[in-house]
């Protein structure tokens, strides 16, 4: 469990956020969606440069009390708005990136299966070497996803040493033969990404090997420069064959900020 000053994947520390948030870093974005929580505190030169502001106002302008009031309310609301909340997506995010364009990324994906009606399997644990998702729509059908970050409109997808495309029925066919040899791992400790093996995450790989590698793939494409966000639905070869959305990150400006603050040492 991560919470508000646990060491991250890449060695930073979550500095930002309500300190009693908790979160299942084995778990995924959709099982942790909440809306960005919890009201930030007023710096001290914040509410001092809102009064300053304020008293500059009344020198030059003469205004009356409401509108001093009203001036300074603005100032303070400004202070707040460069007070980002962290919500838990963007929490879990950092946790499972070693960069602030996987985290993006990682955020995208979240926010499109929100759009998409997807939600994670429960036995899904997100491991260094898996896919970034595996989730079900409404009908129960399996989806695999993978994230991807990049200061570009890219549509690309890694290939592993047997040029095997991410989000192809070959790599997950190969992924699910790899991972079904690790039952007898179940329970062991371990300090490796998603720790010990569980067997509801052996079962539902075993699913997989079954329909031999064969399932729905999307692969989400964030571009970290604008926020543009597009889905692509592959074949069993992890060709594109369609596009199933394209939007902007929301709010982009403030998730992004928050994740380069959360990188920071």
């Amino acid at each position: 469990m991560a919470h508000v000053g646990s060491v991250t994947s890449h060695g930073g520390v979550i500095t930002t956020g309500s300190p009693d948030t908790v979160v299942d870093v084995a778990g995924s974005p959709a099982i942790h969606d909440p809306p960005l929580e919890g009201v930030p505190i007023l710096p001290i030169e914040a509410a001092a440069q809102a009064l300053a502001e304020l008293v500059a106002t009344l020198k030059t302008e003469g205004l009356s009390l409401a509108a001093a009031g009203s001036a300074l309310a603005a100032g303070i609301m400004r202070g707040i708005g460069n007070r980002l909340p962290v919500d838990k997506t963007i929490e879990w995010a950092v946790a499972h990136s070693h960069s602030s364009g996987e985290a993006l990324g990682k955020v995208g994906m979240a926010q499109a299966k929100k759009r998409l009606g997807l939600e994670t399997d429960g036995k899904y644990v997100d491991r260094y070497h898996g896919p970034d998702d595996l989730a079900r729509d409404g009908r129960g059908k399996l989806t695999e996803l993978e994230a991807k970050g990049a200061n570009r409109d890219s549509t690309a997808v890694a290939e592993n040493k047997q040029r095997e495309k991410q989000s192809s029925k070959a790599k997950n066919r190969r992924r699910a033969r790899q991972m079904n040899k690790k039952s007898e791992k179940i329970g062991q400790a371990s300090n490796r990404q998603g720790g010990a093996y569980t067997k509801e995450e052996i079962d539902l790989w075993g699913e997989i090997k079954l329909r031999k590698g064969n399932k729905r793939h999307l692969s989400v494409h964030t571009n970290t420069e604008t926020g543009r966000v597009r889905v692509f639905e592959r074949d069993a070869k992890g060709r594109i064959t369609r596009t199933l959305d394209d939007f902007k990150l929301d709010p982009f400006d403030k998730i992004k900020q928050a994740i380069e603050r959360l990188f920071k040492p």
